[in-house]
């Protein structure tokens, strides 16, 4: 009985071991790591985020919401109320190469991986960001 045990964890030892020693992909693991933050932050359009709760919403057109001749967007009826009424100062952000303050109305947006989102004051600073976090 003992020595079954050791044989499958001898062989189940080896098969790990040549996979770990497989130089295939050992080269290609830098590649696959850049390609992900590569794709990590990727440009949205406003209409298809929440501005109140600054999620990315699957590609699904959200509801429009205008105040002070601006475009915002929302994905249900609270979020109407508090873009009117700005509650929380939520129609603006912090660009995060700057910490200055951005309209959400004209901000270039981005979303995260887990479809948080960011907003910048111009594509020029998400470019830069870019540069800075590489």
């Amino acid at each position: 009985m003992k020595l079954t045990w050791i044989y499958f964890i001898t062989i189940a030892i080896l098969m790990t071991s040549c996979d770990t020693n497989n130089e295939t992909s050992t080269e290609s693991a830098p590649e696959s790591e850049t390609s992900a933050k590569e794709i990590q932050l990727q440009p949205v359009e406003a209409k298809y985020v929440c501005m109140v709760n600054d999620q990315f919403m699957g590609g699904k057109e959200q509801i429009l919401i205008e105040a002070e001749g601006k475009k915002y967007y929302g994905c249900c009826d609270n979020c109407i109320d508090k873009i009117k009424n700005n509650v929380n100062n939520v129609r603006s952000a912090k660009d995060p190469l700057t910490g200055e303050q951005v309209d959400k109305a004209s901000a270039f947006i981005v979303k995260e991986a887990d479809d948080d989102l960011l907003y910048f004051a111009s594509e020029a600073n998400y470019k830069q960001f870019l540069e800075q976090n590489q």
